[in-house]
């Protein structure tokens, strides 16, 4: 079987990575039996710079009506933006977010064993892999962001901006379901880990805003269509305190939007930082998958991103594609790519230097292909 895949590889380093995570898709898929037809396209803002449109012509249309899924790298570089923020001109994720309704935003937060967890520069020993094992829910198409892809603001208003919030039931409804069928399969997922036990957390500021009462009221009323689900419920405020004293306690937290871009951000120093933490954008149709480290330009060209965020990403991609279209390869190659970064990090393998390493980029993807194919 072939899958159709569009590859984004975007600002800075996500075309690095890019390189390096379809490396990985290759192997593996010569492993697991699987042939990938990749498309490349060019987006973001070095490339608006120079065309002052945010993607080449067609890239939407091929996510849309062509591809099976699609890999992103990153977007961001400095001194470039659009004179207004507004829809299909303003943001090449959001518009896709938006474009092919990727209502539900997924961020596992799992700490490899070999993994330090670094806090200015220094290791932090307060965490033991076992203690790390959760997935943060968080809605994608509401909030904040809908304000700012949908109501073009000038970039010269500086004495005053308008931040419009907006939370729907429907919406709410829709990830807080999601977040609880996630839970489920959690439960039922083979190799889960020893005394993580499933449940559901609401992560919100409805003690303050009107929206977050909204998607707290809808919460409860979820969980009562799954009675054995155990729940539990936080303001933002104190849940980024309990998470980084004890997160062993939580398993699948579901958030409204804004609130949950910056939650994911925090929970990504669990398990070693950004360069390691992979995530996926999926809707009713379509899926996205990225690394969440950004563009990084402070780094680029230098050839030491960490590529694990994006190798993840692979996975986590190759994952859904199995549950698509129930074809067990997509399954077993996701596995194989899950299971070789885990070994590579469990052994004194290469690492890149915000993990204290002095390795390439390419030095650890290659080490992990190796690990595929052998």
């Amino acid at each position: 079987m072939n899958a159709k895949i569009v590859a984004l590889g975007g600002d800075g380093i996500g075309p690095e990575v890019m390189e390096e995570g379809l490396r990985v898709l290759s192997a593996v898929g010569e492993v697991a039996g699987l042939e990938f037809d990749v498309r490349n396209f060019k987006c973001g803002w070095q490339y608006f710079q120079d065309h002052t449109r945010l993607w080449e012509e067609g890239t939407f249309e091929a996510c849309k009506e062509w591809a099976d899924a699609i890999l992103f790298g990153a977007v961001g570089w400095p001194g470039a933006r659009p004179k207004t923020w507004g829809t299909y001109d303003g943001s090449v994720i959001l518009d896709l977010r938006y474009g092919l309704e990727l209502y539900a935003n997924i961020r596992p937060v799992r700490l490899l064993p070999g993994v330090p967890i670094m806090l200015n520069k220094k290791q932090v020993e307060a965490w033991a892999p076992d203690d790390v094992d959760l997935v943060i829910v968080r809605e994608n198409l509401e909030d904040l962001y809908f304000g700012a892809i949908s109501t073009p603001y000038p970039t010269d208003m500086t004495d005053v901006q308008v931040d419009e919030r907006t939370t729907s039931r429907k919406g709410s409804t829709r990830i807080i379901r999601f977040a609880f069928e996630e839970a489920i399969r959690r439960a039922g997922k083979a190799g889960r880990r020893k005394g993580h036990s499933s449940s559901v957390t609401c992560v919100d500021k409805s003690n303050a805003f009107p929206g977050c009462a909204l998607f707290r009221d809808v919460f409860e009323k979820v969980a009562k269509e799954f009675k054995r689900m155990p729940t539990m419920k936080y303001y933002v405020d104190a849940f980024q305190l309990a998470l980084l004293q004890d997160p062993a306690r939580f398993d699948v937290v579901v958030t409204p939007n804004f609130i949950g871009d910056i939650v994911t951000d925090l929970a990504a120093l669990l398990q070693g930082g950004l360069g390691m933490a992979p995530s996926a954008n999926i809707g009713d149709k379509k899926a996205l998958f990225e690394p969440v480290h950004g563009s990084a330009p402070d780094i680029t060209g230098k050839g030491i991103a960490n590529p694990t965020g994006m190798i993840l990403s692979v996975g986590m991609m190759l994952g859904w594609l199995g549950q698509r279209s129930g074809d067990k390869r997509f399954t077993k190659a996701s596995e194989l790519v899950n299971s070789a970064v885990a070994e590579h990090y469990a052994s004194p393998g290469p690492k890149t230097p915000d993990l204290g390493g002095k390795a390439t980029t390419n030095e650890v993807a290659g080490a992990i292909i190796k690990l595929i194919t052998h």
